[in-house]
């Protein structure tokens, strides 16, 4: 499991990445993979605050039990904490995205003359 441990809102709280953490922000936003990187980067102040009450309410839903913060509660822990911490979460989370995934190596074609 893709998770990273952060300090924020006075604890330190387990944020989740991958499919099931993914598939409910999606679902949650009603957006798709395709818009949701637009977006994101269009109004970052909205979607940060989204993506990691998200990620960090999924740890809660995995385990069966209900998250004890809101939206809001997530955004005021944003607003006092260090840049670092949204740092720290959005290099996990592109991460996520890309790393231990196979590459398929580059390969030329052969031209043949007739």
């Amino acid at each position: 499991m893709k998770k990273i441990n952060l300090l924020i809102g006075g604890q330190y709280r387990d944020f989740y990445f991958g499919l099931g953490f993914l598939g409910r922000l999606l679902d949650e936003t009603n957006t798709d993979m395709s818009d949701f990187d637009r977006l994101r980067t269009a109004n970052p102040f909205k979607w940060i605050p989204l993506m990691m009450f998200h990620s960090c309410s999924y740890g809660y839903i995995r385990e069966g039990k209900e998250p004890d913060f809101t939206l809001q509660d997530v955004t005021n822990w944003i607003d006092e904490t260090d840049v670092s911490i949204l740092q720290s979460f959005n290099t996990a989370f592109v991460n996520s995205l890309i790393k231990d995934v196979p590459t398929q190596p580059e390969t030329k074609k052969k031209v043949t003359e007739k």
